[in-house]
């Protein structure tokens, strides 16, 4: 992290993969935290909560907030070091007070659009679709976006990832030309 960081603050939005040990740890930081658990339970105690984290939660830890932790058993957690800057004028307790405009805005625009109008137009396609044909489609999801990540984002697929996604294509063209065969003696029968 040494190059991330500039005077003791981190410049940049960092994530790492974590894992915490039995002692309890007490500090704060300048910086915001971001902390979803993969694997284990890590106990939190702040001046206002005291919890339990697991993977049935995502836990946001505002900057320069007193926090005490520790782990109970074998654990793993993806946590990301979020600088002031891309979260300002945050106070370290009233987070949803002090969110500027634009980032309701943001939020209003992630939830409008790319998140309900989305479902809402695949609700609407899946009403009218076959279901073998509604199965390639929600197959073909996660191979787009993949491809999507490489190609704007700089995303890197291993070898691994090529062979998956080479995969999931031949399984698409394979339920695809299936489903045609299927549907034309249906068709014939119909006439």
């Amino acid at each position: 992290m040494g190059e991330l960081t500039v005077g003791g603050r981190i410049t940049e939005v960092f994530c790492e993969r974590r894992t915490y040990d039995k002692q309890y740890h007490t500090h704060s930081h300048p910086y915001a935290q971001l902390i979803l658990p993969i694997e284990g339970t890590l106990h939190y105690r702040t001046p206002i909560h005291d919890l339990s984290l697991d993977s049935r939660h995502l836990f946001f830890l505002p900057p320069n907030f007193d926090h005490t932790f520790c782990a109970t058993d074998r654990n793993e957690f993806l946590v990301s070091d979020i600088p002031l800057f891309v979260l300002p004028d945050i106070g370290s307790a009233d987070i949803e007070q002090h969110l500027p405009l634009a980032g309701w805005l943001i939020l209003l625009y992630l939830g409008l659009f790319p998140t309900a109008a989305s479902y809402a137009l695949l609700g609407a396609g899946l009403k009218k679709a076959t279901a073998t044909s509604s199965s390639i489609v929600v197959l073909v999801e996660p191979l787009v976006a993949t491809l999507l990540a490489v190609g704007f984002v700089g995303e890197r697929l291993t070898v691994a990832g090529w062979v998956g996604a080479a995969l999931l294509l031949a399984s698409l063209v394979v339920l695809t030309v299936s489903a045609k065969r299927i549907s034309q003696p249906a068709e014939k029968l119909c006439k």
